[in-house]
Order: C-alpha cells, then sequence, then structure tokens
C-alpha cells in the first residue's frame, strides 16, 4: 500500500491536476519541509507518467528473469545436533559432505521447523562416491569448509524433492518507480513436485528513519551536526512470496507465475 505523506511531519500535498513543475525559492522566505519534499514528488510524478507510457505496472525492465524448478531435492534434518539447536543461517549458501555417503550438496535454502516439518534443506547435489547420488538416512553432514558446522539426517524417509521458484537480481516497474531487487528464492511445495500457488512479489513501502538505519545520521564528521539524524527515507522493497490460488491479488502484489497441481 503506497504511503500517505501527506501528514505530520512531511505535509507533503502535492496533487498532480494543480500542473505545478518546478517550485521556486525566493530570498528572505523560509524554505518549508513540503517544498522539499515536493520537489522530489515532482520528479517522480514526470518519471512515472513516462514509465507507464512505456512499462506495465510489474514489468521487467533490467533481467530480474523469474523461473521454478519442480524437482529440488531436500533433506529432512534433526532440529539440534550436540544438543544445540542448528542456527540455520550457519548452513545457507554452503557445501555439505555426507560422513557416510561422502556425497556432497550445495545448500540452497533452509526452512525452519513448522509443526509437524522439520527442519529442511533444499539442495543441489555437486558430487557422489560410488553408488551414492543423495545423503543417506540417519548419517552427519558437515560443511566442507568448516567441519564445525554438522547436522544430523532425519533417521527415516528424509530425502526426496519438492518446488522453489527463483528470482535473479533486477530491476521491476512498480508503483511507478523502478525498484531493485536482489535475487531470491522461495519454497512453493515442500515435499512434492505438484505446487498450486500464485509466486508473486509483495511490495512493501515504509519509512526508514536513523533509528532503523544507522547509515542515515549525518556523516560530516567534525562538523557541529555529526551523527545527528536527519531526513527520513522512503523505501521500496519487493518481497517474493506466495498466495493459494483462490486468495485475491490486490495491489500490493504483482504475480509472477501461477501453478496449478504444477502446470
Amino acid at each position: 500500500m503506497a504511503i500517505n505523506l501527506n501528514s505530520d511531519p512531511y505535509f507533503d500535498d502535492f496533487d498532480g491536476a494543480k500542473n505545478f513543475h518546478q517550485i521556486l525559492f525566493k530570498p528572505g522566505v523560509a524554505v518549508q519541509a513540503r517544498e522539499l519534499t515536493q520537489l522530489q514528488s515532482i520528479l517522480r510524478d514526470q518519471i512515472a507518467k513516462f514509465g507507464n507510457h512505456i512499462f506495465k505496472h510489474g514489468s521487467v525492465v533490467i533481467p530480474g528473469n523469474s523461473y521454478a524448478d519442480l524437482a529440488v531435492p531436500f533433506v529432512k534434518v534433526e532440529s539440534t545436533y550436540g544438543g544445540t539447536a542448528l542456527n540455520l543461517s550457519l548452513y545457507e549458501g554452503k557445501v555439505f559432505v555426507g560422513a557416510t555417503s561422502g556425497v556432497e550438496a550445495y545448500i540452497k535454502k533452509t526452512l525452519a521447523e513448522e509443526g509437524a516439518d522439520p527442519i529442511t534443506f533444499y539442495l543441489a547435489y555437486t558430487k557422489g562416491s560410488g553408488e551414492n547420488i543423495k545423503f543417506v538416512d540417519g548419517e552427519e553432514i558437515f560443511a566442507k569448509e568448516n567441519f564445525a558446522i554438522r547436522a544430523t539426517v532425519k533417521p527415516t524417509a528424509s530425502t526426496g524433492a519438492g518446488s522453489m521458484a527463483f528470482v535473479n537480481a533486477g530491476v521491476y516497474y512498480v508503483n511507478g518507480t523502478f525498484v531493485y531487487t536482489p535475487a531470491q528464492s522461495i519454497v512453493i511445495s515442500k515435499y512434492d513436485s505438484l505446487p498450486s500457488c500464485s509466486v508473486l512479489f509483495r511490495i512493501v513501502e515504509e519509512i526508514i528513519d536513523a533509528d532503523q538505519d544507522q547509515t542515515l545520521l549525518d556523516p560530516a564528521q567534525g562538523s557541529y551536526n555529526y551523527a545527528a539524524p536527519g531526513a527520513d527515507r522512503v523505501q521500496i522493497t519487493l518481497v517474493l512470496t506466495t498466495l493459494g490460488l483462490n486468495q485475491p491479488i490486490n495491489a500490493d502484489f504483482v504475480e509472477l507465475m501461477r501453478y496449478n497441481q504444477g502446470n
């Protein structure tokens, strides 16, 4: 949902119907905060008018292509190792080796334990060993570059294939703005290749201040205002997500792909 900036403390009452295209400052007249903000609103309005002529809402401007893989190998693991809960941030993006199987796999995505579903790693197997081409039930796995990062594979029915969607880094045109998004991925069906859902970007608009982002503090070291809070920022983020096929898609979303029983 678009942020309403026509409120305290921004007072941005920009109205495109008035056809104000330039703000002219004058000596001896105080500069208003709303005037500084409206400078940007005028420019954004001009960019949006041009962009709407060239692009549809949700268009890929700089790929940014999206795709899905409906056969991503997974392995289910125990929630603890050596009595300590797994820190999933240590596992994603690393190559792991099976202590028993000798198999190697790159971990693309980790999902936390949810209800009856255990912690699950989604993989790309990179090396087999003899007849073994995947991790085996009950074995320990460890990070190839750090043997201390380990996990234990579930003792039964631990492996299979699920479905994931991916978006490469790129720029999308949303709500009259060209928005960059980094590469993202999401699991769209945990344990099978028959997803039924829409894969979308959720458009998140929010105001960020110096309390939330320390880089917004004044960087002019040696000045009386050094490290003081300054202007806030409007941040637009595209978050890859899913919705069920029967759920309504409102203006806060951009649909990228849709699956019905894997089709």
